[in-house]
């Protein structure tokens, strides 16, 4: 998880601000300079009362100089000589008086709707306490957090433009200079159009922070390991639409804008007929297409660009230029962090799953074509982590029927590899163990009773045997077939601890009220056969060799020789150490089933002077 980021409301409003007023003044300054001179004389003299005569006018652009009457002007520009209300004049100062309010009522709004936000981002990261209801709150809303701000200053840019095109409508019926409704016509289109690209600027800049900052610090892993529920489904496709449109067309659009504005055309010069001189200046060598027309008809409707445009013209298109290189800078950034950062994370999740680690899930961030790619892993990687664990438990389980250690002796990988007929020939100890008058002291007890007193049993002897290295290879009832593939001394080490374990079993029992029992032990050492025998229907592990049997009957002489454990001379020769432990010479015997005779020796609990 990232460190708990800053919420961002004032800077993301401070910074939209001065976009829409960069793009808006410089073009009310454009358009005050190009149409200001004329209309500030007139509007002047018409506001001081002086309606007998409007002064002479010199109008230069650039090296054509013409003097106009005022009366002509006033004619042309369709003001009417009397008297008007002061307050009306000055409608771009009250239009950015309205402006300038309106933003910030909406900084006061945006600090109630964002407030709460800021508050919990800024109590996490310092480690303060987050009251349930704030965490409610900001989780319930965050991913409404975007839209709200847009439509919140979407609905103040609309009531100023309403506010505008009242004061447009009020001038159709106030005497004023035509070139004041102009220029604030002018002047409401590109605050218009400011306005929609500031409004889109400030959602995508907090939807991309709520996306990539923000949520993994409100919703948990496991919740945002699928898109969020209510999110609005948004493709790349459209993404690249908006990015190219507010990258490109909008550069173009700010250049082809300024163009225009920066045309005067010839009409405006209010000029009745044009000298051959300012013709030639006009129209250079194309002046000959139109010979034989008089001037005056067709060259009011043609245009010119002089040197004061000129220098707006630059300024202005530095000005889209510079605002184009800010958009384009910071939509780049958004859309390569929207879409490269979770890739990244989706390529480290799939790494660490190639690894085996199946618990790396991604964050699904967006709700795009990635988004989906995310989540699709996610299903994809808990239907496997739930496969896996299905065959983990299906092999646990295994393991408890067909020990392991079964496995590794067979060089099988898998449960799945066994085949009926492998086998293997190893030299073994086998342990052979088999609980005394089982069968009075089961005519004692239920059929129930019988069962969980057997369980028991043999949970505390299983342990045991498998603390000393050694696989049980299976249950008789209540006698324990037990083999070691390592050395000897961990069946005899087993044998000991099988004895220290009955004894606690017996203690717990008699405190119960419960039996006591014993047990008998045999160990011997010898070859055998390890492998799966059966049929295709049913198969089973097991040992085959007289080893085992041998085993078996060592166990039973101990109820005739009266002593816990018997071990065989075999067993005994095979050790490496046979003075870690203590035993005691029996006897030398014929064992039923054997035509040799067998030496026998008890295994002592502890050594004394007999000991050998």
């Amino acid at each position: 998880m990232n460190p708990v980021p800053t919420f961002f409301y004032f800077r993301i409003y401070l910074f939209a601000f001065l976009i829409y007023f960069l793009l808006v003044l410089p073009v009310g300054s454009i358009l005050s300079l190009k149409h200001g001179p004329d209309w500030m004389r007139a509007r002047g003299n018409v506001l001081s009362g002086d309606t007998t005569r409007l002064p002479d006018t010199t109008l230069q652009f650039g090296l054509l100089n013409f003097t106009t009457e005022a009366d002509t002007l006033a004619e042309a520009g369709g003001i009417v000589v009397q008297e008007t209300d002061a307050d009306s004049s000055n409608l771009f100062s009250r239009s950015f008086q309205t402006i300038t309010r309106t933003l910030v009522g909406v900084i006061v709004l945006g600090l109630v709707i964002n407030g709460p936000y800021k508050r919990f981002f800024k109590r996490k990261r310092k480690g303060r306490r987050i009251s349930p209801k704030l965490r409610e709150h900001c989780r319930k809303y965050l991913l409404r957090v975007p839209m709200a701000n847009a439509l919140l200053l979407a609905l103040a840019f609309l009531l100023i433009h309403l506010v505008m095109l009242i004061r447009l409508y009020q001038l159709k019926e106030t005497p004023v200079v035509e070139f004041e409704r102009r220029l604030f016509l002018q002047f409401f289109y590109i605050s218009l159009v400011a306005s929609l690209l500031v409004v889109l600027f400030i959602y995508f800049w907090e939807k991309h922070r709520v996306h990539m900052r923000y949520i993994e610090h409100l919703y948990s892993p496991e919740e945002l390991r699928a898109r969020l529920a209510g999110k609005f489904y948004f493709r790349i496709r459209n993404r690249m639409w908006i990015t190219s449109g507010m990258t490109t067309l909008l550069p173009l659009a700010i250049v082809i804008f300024y163009l225009f504005l920066s045309l005067t055309t010839l009409s405006e010069l209010r000029i009745e007929d044009i000298s051959d001189q300012q013709a030639h200046i006009l129209f250079g060598k194309y002046l000959s297409l139109f010979e034989g027309l008089p001037r005056a008809e067709f060259s009011n409707d043609f245009f010119y660009v002089n040197a004061i445009d000129s220098i707006l013209m630059f300024i202005g298109i530095f000005t889209g230029i510079f605002i184009s290189l800010i958009y384009i800078l910071f939509f780049v950034r958004w859309n390569t962090e929207d879409i490269v950062s979770p890739v990244k994370q989706l390529l480290a999740s799939m790494e660490s799953a190639g690894e085996g680690e199946l618990e790396q899930y991604s964050l699904v961030r967006t709700n795009d074509e990635v988004g989906q790619l995310t989540e699709g892993y996610n299903q994809m990687t808990a239907r496997l982590k739930a496969y896996f664990d299905n065959i983990n438990g299906l092999t646990e389980a295994y393991s408890r029927f067909v020990p392991r250690q079964f496995l590794d002796i067979l060089g099988k990988e898998s449960y799945t590899d066994i085949r009926l007929g492998d086998q293997v020939e190893r030299e073994m100890t086998i342990l052979f163990s088999d609980m005394r008058s089982f069968t009075t002291l089961s005519e004692t007890m239920s059929p129930k009773q019988n069962f969980d007193f057997i369980n028991a049993y043999l949970g505390v002897m299983e342990p045991v045997i498998r603390q000393h290295n050694g696989f049980i290879d299976k249950y008789i009832g209540d006698a324990i077939m037990a083999l070691f593939p390592r050395s000897p001394e961990d069946a005899v080490g087993a044998s000991l601890a099988m004895r220290g374990a009955l004894s606690r079993f017996n203690r717990e029992n008699s405190a119960a009220g419960w039996p006591t029992v014993e047990i008998g032990i045999g160990i011997h050492t010898g070859r055998l056969m390890l492998g799966i025998v059966g049929a295709e229907g049913r198969m089973d592990g097991t040992v085959i060799s007289d080893a085992v049997n041998l085993a078996a009957r060592l166990e039973g002489l101990t109820k005739e020789y009266g002593c816990h454990t018997i071990i065989s001379e075999e067993s005994i020769g095979k050790m490496s150490d046979q003075g870690s432990f203590g035993f005691r010479f029996l006897d030398r015997t014929q064992v039923k089933g054997k035509q040799e005779m067998v030496t026998l020796y008890e295994v002592m609990e502890e050594q004394d002077d007999q000991a050998i």
